[in-house]
């Protein structure tokens, strides 16, 4: 029979497709390491070994699934190593116990490198370098050479509140993740033994959340003049930003628009109540501008899916701050959710019909919810109101007219 003397005998498929039998067994996968799997089909990495002259047996840990426990690569890496103490007369037990394989690369980036090297191959290569730059630009040079060990719910709440407080909200909660899996996979190594993210679960969920930037009314003019000559942009993103602008739709509720949702003949955009705030359907009059901005973007994404296809991503719709990220690359502090505020407040001055606005706005009460709700209510005068914003963001960007007076809160 033929002897393993280094593990490697079977491939990842012979311990994942394991199941539970009458009693517990083995499932051994050569230099001592094997598999136990239980009566109840708890699967935990074991090492076998001889030490002064008696078998002793060293828990490693759980088996890798769903993202947590012990792959079968790092199994084979720590058996590896236990093998060679015991060749150099030390109990490997001793330093499995007490975390004596990582010591002396148990900082933070190295384990973090681990972590994301192994969630890798389940993502895109893309997105895997989208969290490795995340991690590089907003955790690395806090943590990066601290122990994993010593890094405390404190300092985690204090690194939090650093991105929250520049008002990067989205990036707050994407880091907040991370540092979820990255303490989880360290407890796995066996390098913690508490996740010092347990007690910062709440963290975000209640914080009051300030209003959206506002370009300044100063810069409207400018802002419109220099989106339309930008090179710096994408022509999808641009557009994006340009549809914003002029519809002043919720960012999900543009990003994810697909081609049947909008009626050229009849002049509507219908966007499905699956996508808006309130769960109910919601019309958009297309102005002529809108319907030139449409045909450009038809002529770059028509044959895909959504009407924003990301140039990364074709198959899916441009990213959550991809708006928000344009408007600042061109020079200006604002969102494009502050075109709402712009928009109302400049419709209110022009004397248009409240509700009217109100209902073009997607702003929708309880009580109205719980009634009779008519998403088409007002729509000729809704057609005029979004005719005239259009025509009115021409007439800024061309400085034709100058814009009403808003506030900045």
């Amino acid at each position: 029979m033929e002897r393993f003397t280094d593990p490697g005998k079977f491939s990842e498929m012979k311990f994942r497709n394991a199941k539970a039998k009458n009693s517990a067994y083995k499932i051994y996968d050569g230099g001592g390491l094997y598999l136990l799997v239980s009566k109840k089909e708890t699967k935990t990495w074991k090492f076998k070994y001889r030490f002064e002259g008696r078998e002793r047996c060293a828990t490693i840990g759980r088996y890798r699934e769903n993202h947590v426990g012990v792959s079968l690569v790092e199994a084979r890496h720590i058996a590896r190593m236990a093998k060679d103490l015991v060749r150099r007369s030390i109990d490997p037990k001793v330093h499995i116990n007490n975390r004596g394989f990582y010591t002396e690369q148990s900082d933070f980036e190295t384990v973090a490198k681990q972590w994301h090297d192994n969630e890798t191959g389940s993502w895109k290569n893309s997105y895997a370098e989208s969290v490795w730059r995340s991690l590089e630009r907003d955790v690395l040079p806090t943590f990066g050479k601290c122990q994993v060990s010593e890094i405390t719910s404190q300092l985690c709440r204090s690194l939090l509140l650093s991105i929250e407080e520049r008002g990067a909200i989205e990036t707050c909660k994407k880091i907040k993740r991370r540092l979820v899996g990255i303490f989880n996979y360290a407890i796995t190594m066996s390098l913690i033994d508490k996740n010092p993210m347990d007690p910062l679960e709440s963290f975000g969920k209640a914080r009051k959340v300030k209003g959206h930037a506002v370009v300044k009314c100063e810069e409207l003019s400018s802002f419109l003049s220099n989106l339309e000559s930008t090179v710096s942009l994408e022509e999808v993103t641009k557009l994006g930003v340009e549809m914003t602008v002029h519809t002043f739709v919720r960012s999900y509720e543009l990003r994810h628009a697909v081609w049947d949702e909008f009626d050229l003949k009849n002049k509507r955009w219908n966007i499905p109540g699956e996508r808006m705030k309130r769960g109910l359907d919601h019309v958009v009059p297309i102005s002529p501008h809108v319907e030139k901005l449409l045909l450009k973007l038809k002529a770059i994404n028509g044959n895909r899916k959504y009407v924003f296809a990301s140039s990364i991503k074709p198959e899916q719709p441009i990213s959550s701050g991809t708006i928000n990220a344009a408007i600042k690359r061109i020079g200006y502090e604002g969102t494009g959710h502050g075109f709402r505020k712009i928009a109302s407040t400049s419709m209110n001055e022009n004397k248009f019909h409240g509700p009217a606005i109100e209902r073009q706005l997607s702003h929708v009460s309880k009580k109205k919810v719980e009634a009779v709700y008519n998403k088409a209510q007002y729509f000729a005068d809704r057609v005029e109101i979004m005719n005239w914003w259009s025509a009115h963001l021409l007439d800024i960007r061309a400085g034709r007219t100058k814009p009403v007076e808003y506030k900045i809160v």
